[in-house]
């Protein structure tokens, strides 16, 4: 009986393949690229709603273009190392930007460093997470810094319902990504989980054939053996009848002779 999909297993195999076709962290990649362009989407349609900066509306939306961009280009290339770095530097670059023009600390932008740090977690692996978690710290604190210094820099809301509903929309944003994330990552797992275990069951197939295999030589080998050996038996038992039958010969051309002698 085959196995019913879920519909958000559908989607996401469409968007960005299957684990066949490409590996974890390439389809993670996609993923990411996926939801920072849906983010730059709704932050545009958030900042629009609340009138906000307009260069804040222009930069998310110019970021929702560019990580589609990237979406494509990996998509289509099946390439995505190349992409990391850049994907890094615009996100934590356009943050910084945004925390200037968006309330700073009192904002939201905290709260998406943090969660872009644990995409740069999963996106990245051994020196180089190392690194991007480090440069997403010191982005942090220099940023904090910064304002703590030089606070009349910071351009602040307009008014406290758009503090409130800007914070409030972005926590929840914050909060489906997450899900979204830890949801993806127990999807992946049990894609590998299952793509393992048939692995392991094929291999164990082909060792179950290779037994099966090698009993059917070993008995063939026997088999052999003792048809060897039987007509060894045979040729032996052959060569002394002949040598029998060669002696009374003998002998009988002996007598033969003795007698034509005698007569």
């Amino acid at each position: 009986m085959q196995k019913k999909t879920s519909l958000f297993r559908r989607v996401v195999t469409y968007l960005i393949g299957k684990p066949g076709d490409y590996s974890l962290e390439h389809r993670f990649f996609l993923a990411s690229c996926i939801v920072a362009s849906l983010a730059g989407i709704m932050a545009t349609i958030i900042n629009l709603s609340l009138q906000l900066q307009p260069t804040l509306i222009i930069i998310s939306a110019v970021i929702s273009i560019v990580y589609f961009y990237f979406y494509i280009y990996s998509l289509k290339r099946k390439k995505y190392k190349a992409l990391i770095i850049p994907y890094i530097f615009i996100s934590l670059l356009t943050l910084s930007y945004a925390w200037f023009i968006n309330a700073g600390s009192s904002g939201p932008v905290s709260y998406v460093l943090i969660l872009a740090s644990i995409v740069y977690i999963v996106l990245t692996r051994g020196a180089n997470r190392v690194i991007a978690v480090s440069v997403v710290f010191i982005t942090i604190t220099l940023l904090f810094v910064w304002e703590y210094l030089h606070p009349e820099i910071i351009i602040q809301y307009s008014d406290v319902n758009s503090k409130f509903f800007d914070i409030y929309f972005t926590a929840l944003f914050s909060l489906g990504l997450i899900a979204f994330i830890v949801s993806y990552i127990m999807n992946i797992y049990h894609d590998e989980r299952e793509m393992v275990i048939k692995q392991r069951d094929q291999i164990i197939k082909q060792n179950e054939e290779i037994k099966t295999a090698e009993m059917q030589l070993i008995h063939q080998k026997d088999h052999l053996e003792e048809t060897v050996k039987k007509r060894t038996k045979e040729l032996e038992e052959t060569n002394i009848q002949l040598i029998k039958a060669k002696e009374k010969a003998e002998e009988s051309d002996r007598l033969k002779t003795a007698f034509l002698s005698n007569m």
